[in-house]
């Protein structure tokens, strides 16, 4: 994870409660926190949101720093979402105006 995504986050906020989807190699690949991480509507899993974030996001004040705690088990979903690319660069236009996301992201 580079330091201009470690500064940023912002893919790992959401308000849906399906926004990151979990297959079943990567509930496997989570492992043991997969029962406090994944939830499921229906029978589909996703990542579970905590105040607005992926439950996995660990938010440090001063300066703000995000870092995901199963970042090498992270989702498929994750792994393919590369700093800078047009999915990154959505994500930061999409949410930069969202009350409460002060984002400094240089991607």
């Amino acid at each position: 994870m580079s330091d201009d995504c470690l500064a940023c986050g912002v893919c790992c906020f959401s308000t849906l409660e399906s926004y990151v989807p979990v297959s079943g190699d990567d509930y496997e690949r989570i492992g043991e926190e997969a029962a406090r991480l994944v939830h499921f509507v229906g029978n589909k899993a996703f990542m579970h949101l905590f105040e607005g974030h992926c439950a996995a996001l660990d938010v440090r004040a001063g300066p703000r720093r995000y870092s995901c705690s199963i970042y090498e088990r992270r989702p498929e979903t994750c792994r393919e979402l590369s700093q800078g690319s047009r999915a990154c660069l959505g994500e930061l236009e999409a949410k930069s105006l969202r009350p409460g996301r002060a984002l400094v992201c240089v991607a």
